[in-house]
C-alpha cells in the first residue's frame, strides 16, 4: 500500500489489523513453532520495559562474550587464514544473545548453543518446504509435517531445549518465591523478566516460557547473522572504508576511555555503513505469503531489494480509510520499504553503495532528519525494522550488539576477500534474502592500538 496510509493504519487496534496473524501465516506458524511467540505479548513487554531502557547494563556483558567467543572461533594466526564468516558470526551471535536471553551459565553451554543454531536452521527448512505447496493444497500441511525430516529434527530441538531450560525457569521461580537470587552482580536476563511480567498462570508456565525463549532465538539468530555478514562482505568489497571506520572506532574509544552506550552512539561512520548495508541487503525482500517458485534465485545485481515490503498485517475486520479506501477482512497488507530507498528523488544514486551517505546527512544539521538517518530508527523511508508501535522491539539490542561485534572484530583482525573472489551476490529463498553460500573471507590477527579501553580479547 502507499506509505501515505501507514500512520493511519498503525493506529488501528490489533482486533482490527493484526500483526501476529500475518506472521503466523507467513512463517507457517502452526507447524514451525513460531506461533509460540504470538499467543501473547509477554516478550514484547519484557523487551520494551526492561531490555531497551536498560541496554547500558548489557554493554559490558555483550562485550565480554563477543570478545571471548572471538577468541574461541576466530583464528589467532598473524598470516591470512580463510574462514567461513557466516558460521563464525553465527557462533559468536548465538553465544552473545544467549548471554542476555538466558544468562552467563548458558551462553557457553555447548548443548544450548548447538540447539540455538540447529533450531533456526530446522525452522527455516520447515517453513521453506511447506510453503512450496500451492495455496489450494495448504490444508495438507498438518499431514506433511509427519513425513518431513526437518520437522522431526525441529520437534527434537524443542524437546531437548525444554529439557535444558525448564529446570532453570523452575529454579528462577523458586528464587522469586523465596525473594532470593544467586546471580550476584549479573544483570537480569530476558527470561527472568518474562517470568516476572507473566500476568497469569498460563503465561508463566515453564513449558510456555521455554517455547517462547526458543522461538525468540530463531528471529535474533537469523537477522543479526544476516546483517553482520552483509556488513563484513561490504567491508571487504570497500576496504578503504573498513580502514576509515576502524580508525573512527579507535579514536572514539581512546577519547572516551570506556565502552558504553554514549561511546557507541558517537560512531557515526560505522552507523552510516551499517544503515547503507541494510538498505542494500535487508534480511527480507518481501513479506507476502506467496508460494515458493524457486529455492535459490541469484540476483542480476549484487544488491537487489527493490521489492521489500514491511509492516505486514492481516485484517480481522473490514477497514475503511479516511479517503474511502476499503480493505476487506482477511487481507494481508504491507508497505514498500525499499521503494523510497531506491527512489532517485529521495536518495541520490540509489543503486550505488555509498557507506558514508547517512554520515554526511547527519553532519548537515539543516536537513532536520538526523535521527531518522540512524541504524535501528524506523521512519517513513527506513522501515526495515518496521514502523510505529509495530517496530521490531529488539532493534535497540540488535543495534548495540552489532556495533560492539563489528568494533571488536575490526580492532583485533584484518579482513579481505579470498584472492580471486568477489563480494557474494544476494540470493532469495521465497521472501528471505541471503548471501550466496560458500563464499568465505580471509582474516588475520592484528595488534590492538595503544590506548583502547581494555576488553578480554
Amino acid at each position: 500500500m502507499p506509505v501515505k496510509y501507514i500512520d493511519e493504519l498503525q493506529k488501528l487496534p490489533e482486533s482490527t489489523l493484526n500483526n501476529p496473524d500475518a506472521m503466523v501465516q507467513n512463517m507457517v506458524g502452526e507447524q514451525s513453532g513460531v506461533r509460540h511467540l504470538f499467543t501473547n505479548d509477554l516478550h514484547l513487554r519484557a523487551l520494551r520495559r526492561q531490555l531497551t531502557p536498560n541496554i547500558n547494563l548489557y554493554i559490558s556483558p555483550i562485550l565480554d562474550e563477543i570478545s571471548n567467543a572471538a577468541k574461541d572461533v576466530m583464528p589467532q594466526a598473524e598470516d591470512w587464514v580463510e574462514i567461513d564468516i557466516a558460521d563464525t558470526i553465527l557462533q559468536i551471535n548465538a553465544r552473545t544473545t544467549s548471554q542476555v536471553f538466558v544468562g552467563s551459565s548458558w551462553c557457553r553451554n555447548p548443548a544450548w548453543i548447538k540447539l540455538a543454531v540447529e533450531t533456526t536452521l530446522n525452522t527455516f527448512q520447515t517453513v521453506a518446504t511447506l510453503r512450496m505447496m500451492p495455496s489450494f493444497l495448504q490444508f495438507l500441511h498438518p499431514v506433511l509435517v509427519w513425513v518431513m525430516p526437518c520437522t522431526y529434527r525441529l520437534e527434537n530441538n524443542y524437546r531437548d531445549a525444554r529439557t535444558l531450560i525448564i529446570p532453570v525457569i523452575e529454579k528462577l521461580r523458586e528464587e522469586r518465591k523465596n525473594e532470593k537470587s544467586e546471580k550476584g552482580d549479573e544483570a537480569p536476563t530476558l527470561l527472568s523478566w518474562m517470568a516476572d511480567y507473566a500476568e497469569n498462570v498460563k503465561e508463566g508456565e515453564p513449558d510456555n516460557l521455554a517455547k517462547r525463549q526458543i522461538a525468540l532465538g530463531i528471529g535474533s539468530t537469523h537477522t543479526i547473522k544476516h546483517s553482520m555478514c552483509q556488513i563484513f562482505y561490504d567491508f571487504c568489497a570497500y576496504s578503504k572504508h573498513m580502514k576509515e571506520i576502524r580508525e573512527e572506532i579507535e579514536e572514539v574509544l581512546i577519547e572516551s576511555g570506556k565502552w558504553d552506550r554514549s561511546t557507541l552512539d558517537k560512531l557515526w561512520k560505522l552507523d552510516s555503513f551499517m544503515l547503507e548495508s541494510q538498505r542494500m541487503g535487508p534480511p527480507q525482500i518481501c513479506t507476502l505469503p506467496l508460494p515458493m517458485s524457486k529455492l535459490l534465485v541469484e540476483q542480476e545485481l549484487t544488491y537487489s531489494s527493490n521489492h521489500t515490503v514491511t509492516f505486514h498485517h492481516r485484517t480481522r475486520k473490514p477497514v475503511t480509510l479516511s479517503d474511502g479506501t476499503r480493505i476487506p477482512t482477511n487481507t494481508q497488507i504491507g508497505f514498500p520499504a525499499a521503494a523510497a530507498l531506491f527512489d532517485p528523488e529521495i536518495i541520490s544514486n540509489p543503486e550505488t553503495f555509498d557507506p558514508l551517505r547517512y554520515y554526511r546527512s547527519r553532519l548537515d544539521a539543516s536537513s532536520g532528519e538526523t535521527k531518522s538517518q540512524q541504524f535501528g530508527v524506523p521512519s517513513h523511508t527506513h522501515m526495515h525494522f518496521g514502523y510505529g508501535k509495530h517496530s521490531c522491539p529488539g532493534r535497540v539490542f540488535a543495534n548495540y550488539l552489532e556495533k560492539i561485534m563489528v568494533s571488536v572484530l575490526l580492532l583485533k583482525f584484518d579482513f579481505r576477500l579470498v584472492e580471486g573472489k568477489e563480494r557474494p551476490k544476494n540470493v532469495t529463498l521465497d521472501e528471505f534474502m541471503f548471501f550466496a553460500p560458500g563464499v568465505n573471507l580471509s582474516c588475520k590477527r592484528r595488534s590492538l592500538k595503544k590506548g583502547i579501553p581494555d576488553f578480554d580479547a
